[in-house]
């Protein structure tokens, strides 16, 4: 089957949209590593899989080594300046520790993000954790 211009037009704009979602993620990661600078940083959900609608937002995962406060509305706090200047992003901040149990636990956004994201950094090596893992199963 082919496809016309207008099918390739779309499919083009689809692709710069997903790019331009991406780039505003990279650039909340550059501030939440100024904050949390032992941190990874995955883009999870509708644009990491690219089924997301003009009304998406982006959901973002930072997994960090740093001390963090038990409260997740503390926690936004540390990163509020990163989130007002990037009010697309969608933020869920957890430790490390709390990554291996919800991994343990096969939580469903921990194993889509992982499965599923796209990792915009990665100094905790969450993706070479996830790759031997698959290696053992």
């Amino acid at each position: 089957m082919k496809l016309g211009e207008e099918g390739l037009g779309i499919i083009e704009e689809r692709i710069r949209k997903r790019e331009e979602y991406l780039e505003r993620a990279h650039g909340f990661a550059e501030c939440v590593l100024r904050k949390l600078s032992n941190s990874t940083i995955i883009v999870y959900g509708s644009v990491a899989r690219g089924d997301y609608n003009e009304w998406s937002d982006v959901d973002v995962l930072v997994i960090t080594a740093e001390k963090i406060p038990p409260k997740p509305v503390d926690r936004l706090e540390i990163l509020h300046e990163c989130v007002k200047n990037n009010p697309l992003i969608e933020p869920v901040v957890i430790t490390y520790q709390e990554f291996i149990k919800l991994l343990i636990k096969k939580n469903p956004l921990v194993i889509e993000a992982i499965e599923k994201g796209v990792f915009l950094v990665d100094k905790l090596s969450v993706l070479k954790l996830e790759l031997e893992s698959l290696e053992h199963a």
